[in-house]
């Protein structure tokens, strides 16, 4: 593919670069807590799921 999965592991630091860096607001992500970074990340899929009930329960889900 298009290295999607790889670039979601690197910016959740499942996994760090090889060689470069990756910045965010400018800071080194190796530098940073991998907890508080993954608490500040929302993932979307491409699967879209509906269950049963209201639009608004789907989205609370």
């Amino acid at each position: 593919g298009a290295g999607k999965t790889t670039i979601v592991n690197l910016l959740t630091r499942f996994y760090d670069v090889d060689s470069g860096r990756i910045l965010v607001d400018g800071a080194d992500i190796r530098t940073l807590d991998r907890y508080a970074l993954r608490r500040q990340l929302g993932i979307v899929l491409q699967d879209t799921y509906l269950f049963t009930g209201t639009v608004l329960e789907n989205i609370r889900y």
